[in-house]
């Protein structure tokens, strides 16, 4: 059987891809370097593209080659970090199949630091925050995969891995706080950066949903999920900021069919949950302390 071949090219970056009608095993073999053309030891991340989200692991020892393998019925993202250096995507198309080289060039992290507060402007201790990038060309930029780091006593951070010139912002969860996202910013290369405070709240919103079959019954015993994202903007527009890591319940529905969500950060929100008859969802956005009645119902 004839098989279509095309070339991708990425951050200068060429690949010949071999594309499969569907779902074929990929192998991708390559090298971790730096801007200095030294190999470096690290992660690489399979994503396969969700929902759900898959991810699988691989270690890089100092030689710099790996060896992947993932399945590319729906596109993957692979995800290349190493320690001092900022992380790196790459995309292989939904469809892709075959053995290709894919080489990753990482550059030295930027620092960036700031502080999380309460609403009364003191230091949270214990807060843990990520850095997520913004990059329109990319579905998931995976925060998921770099690392999380800890306020201190003052609730002061410093984060060492950002990338440069690319917008980011900070993804900050505290116990006993609504989760918070700080303002959009972007850093230049071989500056250090400091933030202005993220401030964390105590009221969020509060989600009931009432799921229905399509004759009305209650939706009984069904899972349901809440993904909120403080920066308040929309998946279509913007894909890579909306992401699994930003806010996140997971809950089934009561005999009656409901299923409620709390603290739920202000901003954009989707809540989605598979039926028999297929998979239901509904997008809309929250403000502080509002109490949102939403009804799903199946196809």
């Amino acid at each position: 059987m004839q098989q279509s071949c095309r070339v991708l090219a990425s951050t200068g970056l060429v690949l010949l891809l071999a594309l499969a009608p569907s779902g074929a095993p990929v192998e991708l073999l390559g090298t971790l370097q730096n801007r200095k053309g030294d190999t470096v030891s690290g992660t690489i991340t399979v994503i396969e593209n969700g929902p759900p989200l898959v991810l699988s692991h691989y270690q890089v020892d100092e030689t710099g080659k790996f060896r992947v393998r993932g399945d590319a019925a729906r596109g993957l993202v692979l995800h290349a970090r190493a320690p001092d250096h900022a992380s790196e995507e790459k995309l292989v198309s939904p469809g892709t199949s075959g053995t290709f080289a894919l080489h990753f060039v990482l550059p030295i992290g930027q620092t960036v630091e700031g502080r999380v507060v309460d609403a009364n402007g003191k230091g949270v201790p214990g807060a843990s925050f990520r850095v997520r990038y913004h990059e329109p060309s990319k579905p998931v930029r995976s925060v998921a995969s770099d690392a999380e780091e800890i306020t201190d006593g003052a609730g002061r951070f410093k984060f060492h891995n950002v990338g440069a010139d690319v917008l980011f912002v900070v993804d900050v969860h505290a116990s006993n706080h609504i989760a918070a996202t700080s303002p959009q910013f972007k850093i230049d290369e071989g500056e250090s950066l400091p933030l202005e405070d993220i401030v964390l709240g105590r009221s969020g919103a509060t989600v009931v949903a009432s799921l229905l079959e399509k004759d009305d019954d209650p939706m009984r015993g069904v899972e349901a999920t809440l993904v909120a994202d403080p920066a308040g903007l929309s998946a279509e527009a913007h894909g890579s900021w909306l992401h699994h890591r930003s806010f996140r319940q997971q809950k089934s529905t009561s005999s009656l069919g409901n299923v409620r969500f709390s603290g739920v950060p202000p901003g954009r929100i989707i809540v989605r949950a598979k039926a028999p008859s297929g998979a239901i969802e509904e997008r809309t956005s929250v403000v502080e302390k509002q109490d949102l009645r939403l009804l799903l119902r199946a196809p």
